[in-house]
């Protein structure tokens, strides 16, 4: 019998879950090559040749540590779509940062109301976290905003996500009816999923419009990188 680790209780009473499947693993599954990489958000186009450009002469300093307040690319984010540059975070890749939003915005116990079977990834940092996820059921197959609305009013919930269009069904819902419905609540989470946009990472946080969270991949809307 092995040794039993000091896990947290968090730890203790997670489910068994595993937001995605990467292909190599069905790769080892089934004792062969994919024939297409469907679902991994991946360019079939390759790496843009200014991006490996940029990363072959980025190379030559890969002996410092990089800035950890990547001072010059969210200056760079902030100027291009007009914001403060306070109000832009970078990470590495859309996971890291939906973490980081739970861990912020989010105590242990406190609800968090999202659209249930909606971009899991979400689900496992608010479970992880150990605050108490609540989830919404689709109504014909797109995100049910009323219902999300009533969910978060009943729960008290500070904290409510969706991704729009919706990750996996693909449905989508104009600003106008999510300013109606969802942005009572103090913080707002928005995912633009992958169709192509002019988007960035956005934090803003106060009244209307000020308390939605934007969060999107440029690394791969950009670059053809995976993000």
């Amino acid at each position: 019998m092995g040794t039993r680790l000091p896990l947290t209780s968090v730890v203790r009473n997670l489910p068994e879950m595993v937001p995605f499947v990467g292909p190599e693993t069905f790769e080892r599954r089934q004792g062969r090559a994919l024939r297409v990489r469907l679902g991994a958000n991946e360019s079939v186009f390759g790496i843009s040749p200014v991006a490996a450009e940029a990363m072959s002469v980025a190379a030559a300093k890969a002996w410092m540590y990089n800035d950890p307040e990547a001072y010059d690319l969210t200056e760079a984010l902030a100027q291009a779509h007009g914001v403060p540059q306070t109000h832009v975070q970078v990470g590495a890749g859309i996971d890291e940062l939906l973490g980081l939003l739970v861990r912020v915005f989010a105590d242990a116990g406190e609800p968090v109301v999202m659209s249930d079977g909606s971009y899991p990834t979400f689900a496992y940092h608010v479970v992880g976290h150990g605050a108490r996820l609540v989830g919404v059921d689709y109504q014909n197959d797109h995100v049910d905003l009323a219902a999300l609305a009533a969910r978060a009013r009943t729960e008290q919930a500070r904290l409510v996500y969706m991704a729009n269009p919706d990750n996996p069904m693909g449905s989508w819902c104009a600003a106008r009816q999510i300013l109606q419905q969802l942005l009572e609540r103090d913080i707002f989470v928005r995912m633009p999923s992958k169709p192509p946009g002019d988007r960035c990472i956005r934090v803003t946080i106060g009244h209307a419009e000020d308390h939605e969270i934007l969060i999107d991949a440029l690394a791969e809307i950009l670059n053809g990188l995976p993000g």
